[in-house]
């Protein structure tokens, strides 16, 4: 196992990469990790630096990529339930062996819920099974074989297959949920998530149980394609329907969660969790300017009961002692595009920064995550 940590270069010697395991990293992973390879630019050694995303990444039978966040394992956790940010998670085909911890076990149980969720909306796959019936007429399939053997029977036996949700398929992700919902220990909604979704199946699906061995080496096609994640992910519940603290290697689907966006959807959720009445809060608002080709994407902007623009926030997941020229002219032209008399700059760090200008008045506020009771009590203070 090769473990990194976020936005901090690690330096290992030739020999301890194996150079193919390396091109693996730099081939399918370069949007999560820059590589250089060994030059005498490096003083021939490997040079990994994560780009902003925390997680694992599976690169062969023998070896894994832990992308480890800067901040403590349990708040990067906890933002995760905060900012209910379960899309932020980009999973990746294969499984590799990592620990796990009661909130990523919740968290993975939230997302499998989702995702059978969204699929019982769109229907859930329907396979044949074969039925045998006596019949005055021939329907489905003669069974030939029955009627050899007792030729003096004047009903006809048939083999019927009808379509049913009851496959294998659907059971797993049932007994998955099921698990789920009597072990999860994370939040309310986390658990009422879990619970709609076994919900959902166990009207049509028999609840039986089931092997984690099952979710394994299972066919797809291009209608079951997103069976394919969720079954990993039933797997992992299966295997640790009653998780605990201990440390311990576990089969798992490897994830990579993208900390800029996972900060700005904590810090949105906050302010939505806070807002009260007499305020509104707009997030990925797109804004293009009259007669200019230029798009802008705001974070968050906060408008007042009548809808009036009062606040742009933008996100910046980085280190800084001092706000960035360039981050300031960013959400001062937002502010400005908008006609909104404040914009602030939000940092995962301790800054504390302002400046009045002709017309707007910029703001750059820290909040470091170590404590996150006090960053989402700092949030909900000066933003709103």
């Amino acid at each position: 196992m090769i473990e990194v940590q976020e936005h901090r270069t690690t330096e290992l010697a030739r020999a301890d990469l194996e150079e193919e395991v390396a091109s693996a990293i730099w081939s399918r992973y370069r949007q999560f990790v820059e590589v250089d390879f060994p030059s005498p630019k490096t003083n021939q050694r490997w040079r990994l630096t994560p780009k902003g995303y925390v997680g694992y990444l599976p690169l062969s039978d023998r070896w894994g990529l832990v992308l480890q966040p800067k901040l403590p394992i349990e708040s990067l956790f906890s933002m995760l339930e905060h900012a209910y940010g379960l899309d932020s998670f980009r999973f990746l085909k294969g499984s590799f062996s990592c620990s796990s911890l009661e909130e990523f076990y919740a968290v993975l149980a939230g997302e499998l819920a989702a995702r059978v969720l969204r699929r019982v909306r769109q229907g859930l796959h329907r396979g044949y099974r074969e039925r045998h019936e006596d019949l005055g007429f021939v329907r489905g399939r003669l069974d030939v074989a029955d009627h050899v053997r007792t030729p003096w029977r004047t009903s006809i036996r048939c083999c019927v297959d009808d379509q049913d949700v009851d496959t294998e398929d659907n059971r797993l992700l049932a007994w998955a949920l099921y698990l789920a919902a009597r072990t999860v220990t994370g939040s309310a909604e986390t658990r009422a998530l879990v619970v709609r979704g076994y919900r959902a199946l166990s009207g049509t699906v028999s609840v039986v149980e089931c092997r984690s061995s099952s979710c394994a080496s299972r066919v797809y096609d291009r209608l079951t394609a997103d069976y394919a994640p969720m079954h990993a992910l039933a797997a992992f519940v299966i295997d640790h329907a009653a998780p605990h603290h201990a440390r311990g290697d576990v089969r798992m689907l490897p994830f990579v969660v993208d900390m800029s966006r996972l900060f700005e959807r904590f810090v949105s959720g906050v302010l939505r969790a806070h807002v009260g009445t007499g305020r509104s809060i707009n997030v990925q608002e797109r804004l293009q300017p009259a007669g200019d080709a230029v798009t802008f994407v705001l974070d968050i902007l906060v408008r007042d009961g009548n809808g009036r623009p009062i606040r742009v926030i933008d996100t910046k997941y980085k280190d800084a002692t001092a706000p960035a020229p360039e981050d300031v002219a960013q959400v001062v032209a937002y502010a400005t595009a908008v006609g909104a008399p404040e914009a602030v700059l939000v940092y995962p760090c301790k800054i504390h920064w302002t400046a009045q200008l002709p017309t707007v008045r910029v703001r750059a506020l820290g909040v470091p995550l170590d404590d996150l009771a006090a960053a989402r009590g700092r949030l909900a203070r000066d933003l709103l």
